[in-house]
């Protein structure tokens, strides 16, 4: 005699049976992942950056970065002001911004200025390598990270900033290539956001237009 899971699993048999062949399409892999950005570059970088709670100053020229820098540094009360990178020392020192570049200053500072790689539009990301003069430690152990940036380092996509850095640096690939995405935090407490958990409490970048 026929029972109950005999009468299901026949029914499922038949049902299989019956159903007709699924032609799956092949995926187009040269297609984008993401929607073209419908926006200027700047705009859409600043709207990123921001949202993830970077503080993004627009600058027409040189000038104007040197007037918004010693504006955002005294506002902010920073008296440690650290910078390693003997370009931006030499701005820093033209626009008479005082800074440290002394060893024995670096754990003290309150706020470290580095350059970057790239600046990418699409996540509102620093692409930052070890082969900056400022290296690695620059951009994680300042309580207040300032990027130093310029427009023309500004790129669409993330594509976009690592096949330049290829251009860039060809077969001398630098050791470590990171973006940075807003200042550092965490959630994993008690689901309470907590700034500064793996570096740097603000992430600052001001860009000069003119270049």
């Amino acid at each position: 005699m026929e029972t109950s899971r005999d009468i299901i699993l026949n029914r499922i048999r038949v049902a299989i049976d019956k159903r007709p062949e699924r032609k799956l399409e092949k995926p187009d892999f040269s297609s984008p992942v993401q929607h073209p950005i419908d926006k200027d570059l700047l705009e859409k970088f600043k709207e990123e950056f921001d949202e993830n709670l970077g503080q993004t100053y627009l600058c027409p020229d040189s000038q104007d970065v040197a007037r918004q820098l010693k504006s955002y540094l005294a506002d902010y009360h920073v008296k440690k002001f650290h910078c390693i990178d003997s370009e931006i020392q030499t701005f820093l020192s033209k626009e008479n911004i005082s800074f440290s570049f002394e060893k024995k200053d670096f754990n003290d500072m309150e706020a470290g200025c580095t350059g970057c790689e790239y600046l990418i539009a699409r996540s509102g990301s620093i692409m930052v390598s070890s082969s900056q003069a400022s290296g690695r430690a620059m951009n994680v152990f300042p309580p207040c990270h300032i990027v130093l940036a310029r427009k023309s380092q500004l790129v669409a996509e993330i594509a976009d900033a690592l096949d330049a850095i290829q251009k860039k640096y060809g077969d001398n690939i630098p050791s470590m290539i990171s973006t940075i995405t807003g200042p550092s935090r965490t959630a994993d407490i008690e689901k309470t956001l907590v700034m500064g958990a793996h570096g740097p409490k603000q992430l600052v970048v001001f860009i000069d237009l003119s270049k």
